[in-house]
Order: structure tokens, then sequence, then C-alpha cells
């Protein structure tokens, strides 16, 4: 997208450059024309002068015209573009708020796991050094399962 906005500058000072060339060498023209005494001025010369003013006048009004549609353009991508990243954002802070919530469902998983692991050695058993070592529990939780669930240790 920003690449399609530096594109459609960049006509746009074409455009606006041709304009001015247009102006520019045109005025030199009739800079030397009116320097010119009021004897050698010719009426077929002021006519035909008239009709390439006129011509030039339409060109650059075709260029004016041209160059308003592509800023409207312009300004169009912009708002598509500004609509574009808000709809990015919100979906970005929807994929964190998705993430944050299977971390802690998964966090909460796997500690129940081990918990209930625990929960079968003790059914089956197993003594409180073993739990610990093996599933990665403290001391503390346990005992805490085993009393709750009215295992001895």
């Amino acid at each position: 997208m920003i690449v399609w906005a530096i594109i459609l500058f960049a006509v746009d000072l074409a455009l606006m450059g041709g304009i001015f060339y247009i102006l520019i060498s045109r005025r030199s023209k009739y800079k030397t024309v009116q320097n010119q005494p009021q004897e050698q001025a010719n009426p077929k010369n002021s006519s035909t002068l008239i009709i390439e003013l006129k011509n030039d006048i339409t060109s650059v009004k075709k260029l004016a015209m041209q160059l308003e549609k592509k800023q409207m353009d312009f300004e169009n991508y912009e708002k598509t573009l500004k609509a574009n990243n808000r709809k990015l954002e919100t979906v970005i802070k929807h994929a964190e708020a998705s993430a944050k919530n299977l971390e802690l469902l998964y966090a909460d998983q796997r500690s129940d796991d081990n918990y209930s692991k625990a929960i079968k050695m003790l059914r089956s058993g197993t003594s409180k050094e073993e739990i610990v070592r093996n599933l990665g529990l403290l001391n503390g939780e346990v005992e805490l399962i085993s009393s709750i669930n009215n295992y001895k240790i």
C-alpha cells in the first residue's frame, strides 16, 4: 500500500511539473511578443497566439482535473489504509488475548495433570519422596493432596 501511495504521489508531482513547464514555456513566448513594437504585431500572429493560448488553457485544465482525480484517489487509498490498519490492530489484540487465554488454560491443564498423577500415585501407595522426585511437586503440595484425599503417606 505504501508503495502505491508513493507511486501516486510521484505521478501527481509529474503532472504538476508538466503544468508548470507549459506555463513557463508559453510565458517566454508571450514576453517576446509583448516586447515587439506595435507596428510589427500582426493580427494573424495574434489570432494564432490566442488559439495556442486557448489550447494551452484547455490542456492545463485537463491536467488540473487529472491532478485532482489523482489526489482524490490518494485520499481514498489513505482512508482505506487507515481502516485496514485499525482492523489489523483489533485482530492483533484479539490474537494476543486468545494466546494469553490458551497459555493460562495450558498452564492449568499441565498443573492439573501433575496433581491428578500425584493422586493416582498416592492411591497406588507410592512414597511422598518418589512423587516429589517424579512429578516435580513440592513436599507441601504432596502432603496437601494426601491430606485432602485422606491418603496416608
